[in-house]
């Protein structure tokens, strides 16, 4: 069974699934079992910088719950969300797929990400994006977010300061306060500070705030770098 599942019209979100086989095995009872977290991006060309901080983001992420955690793909494209993959637990099935994923130019679709994590039976712990540009109506995100922390599932958006403007940048500061998220910028080079980056958003993936304060005392960068990101609270010495 293929691992990727290309949606090759519009779709209608809400009815959105992916096919699964009449047979569940143990394996895949006690992974439907285990947290959720999506990783989301725009697969448009002049953008493949991204495609890198999504490997790192999923290192991160599988270090942190090396034997706890599924990951899926959510790629838009073509002004369309256009692949979703099935859910893994397996580090090297994932950068697989996302090597795989082809760019295609058009707008951004960050709601629609949104809609179809909405729509899902299980809830996910968290939806990552990383995003340059909101090309869509502010309103409409801001309502699929309080959705979503609704449904337990928080949103984090990761994105280049130097590379979206002012109303980009109020518009993914809004959304991921009310789902209960953060802004996280990425404007450093540095392996030793993006590696402290995605092991501090994993661990609010995953843990949430406590498990991302408790992370945070223990690591002093980590406490720098949550100064500069909306919607966390400082961490007390």
């Amino acid at each position: 069974m293929n691992a990727i599942v290309q949606i090759h019209s519009q779709p209608k979100l809400s009815s959105t699934k992916v096919p699964v086989g009449s047979r569940r095995s143990a394996s895949a009872s006690v992974t439907a079992l285990l947290p959720q977290v999506v990783l989301a991006f725009d697969a448009a060309p002049g953008r493949e910088s991204i495609r890198d901080a999504v490997k790192n983001a999923a290192d991160a992420l599988f270090t942190t719950m090396p034997k706890g955690l599924t990951v899926q793909l959510a790629v838009n494209g073509g002004s369309r969300l256009h692949t979703i993959t099935r859910p893994t637990k397996v580090i090297g099935t994932l950068k697989g797929q996302i090597c795989g994923i082809r760019c295609q130019p058009g707008q951004s679709q960050i709601t629609q990400v949104l809609e179809w994590a909405r729509s899902q039976p299980k809830a996910a712990s968290a939806v990552i994006i990383f995003a340059e540009r909101f090309e869509e109506i502010p309103e409409v995100g801001c309502s699929l977010a309080d959705t979503l922390r609704a449904r337990g599932t928080t949103v984090i958006i990761i994105h280049d300061p130097a590379r979206c403007s002012i109303n980009d940048a109020v518009a993914f500061g809004e959304i991921a306060n009310r789902a209960g998220g953060c802004v996280v910028p990425i404007d450093a080079a540095d392996p030793a500070v993006l590696r402290d980056i995605f092991g501090s958003v994993a661990a609010l993936a995953v843990g949430g705030h406590e498990a991302l304060q408790s992370l945070a005392l223990r690591r002093p960068a980590v406490r720098h770098l949550l100064s500069r990101w909306s919607a966390i609270e400082p961490v007390s010495h």
